[in-house]
């Protein structure tokens, strides 16, 4: 039979170990592994990627703390040109304490293109930390590369032309760029910009004609102005 002193003893060894927070391994001791806590950024250590600049855009940063403490704390490495946000609050220069959080997000805002390179860390109530490094591209705007075909058709009267720019892209359209408007030329006979990317025209005669075609992205950015000579007859 355990006497009053004994039962005192492991009573009291028990409120030290919860006191301090401590968790259960598969023997029933109450153990922290001693590993330093872990940090990742869209399920990596390493993260990088290509984005295209604006300075009205924020890039979200999904991070993951993998520990066995609940007290911990958020840092990073000097950054320029660029904030990184967590819950509104900038990062830049803090440390933010994320007690009982082990996941959320950050945003990325950069305030021009470039290639911007940080740090982030996390540390433990025992000092022990470890870090994920983000590598980032702004990509500067790319100017849209216009495409152009014409052909005699006659669909609905003599003389009649197709003017065909579909084959236009924006050059950064892997990063949200788009084609906005078409200019279509027709040389001494008619100017207009218009959404779609192909106009019909009818010539007042035969004779060779110039037709000159440029886009405009989505940043507003115009493409160099292409030409094609047609003989219409």
């Amino acid at each position: 039979m355990m006497n009053i002193k004994t039962g005192f003893f492991f009573g009291a060894v028990i409120l030290i170990f919860a006191g301090l927070g401590c968790k259960p391994n598969k023997g029933n001791d109450f153990i922290f592994d001693g590993d330093a806590p872990r940090v990742f950024i869209n399920g990596k250590d390493i993260f990088r990627d290509t984005f295209k600049y604006s300075l009205q855009d924020l890039y979200t940063l999904d991070f993951t703390i993998d520990d066995d403490q609940s007290n911990r704390k958020l840092s990073m490495s000097r950054l320029d040109n660029a904030l990184v946000y967590y819950n509104g609050n900038v990062l830049n220069n803090a440390i933010i304490d994320l007690n009982g959080t082990s996941s959320g997000e950050l945003s990325f805002k950069a305030f021009q293109p470039g290639f911007f390179s940080f740090f982030l860390t996390v540390t433990d109530p025992e000092n022990k930390s470890s870090t994920a490094l983000i590598e980032m591209i702004a990509l500067d705007n790319l100017l849209p590369v216009a495409a152009l075909q014409v052909a005699q058709t006659n669909e609905v009267a003599p003389y009649q032309v197709k003017i065909d720019a579909s084959a236009s892209v924006d050059s950064d359209s892997r990063w949200g760029g788009t084609i906005e408007k078409y200019e279509y030329n027709l040389e001494g006979f008619y100017t207009t910009e218009s959404i779609r990317d192909n106009i019909d025209y009818i010539f007042p005669g035969p004779g060779t004609y110039r037709v000159h075609v440029r886009v405009k992205d989505n940043d507003g950015a115009w493409s160099p102005v292409i030409t094609r000579e047609i003989v219409v007859n």
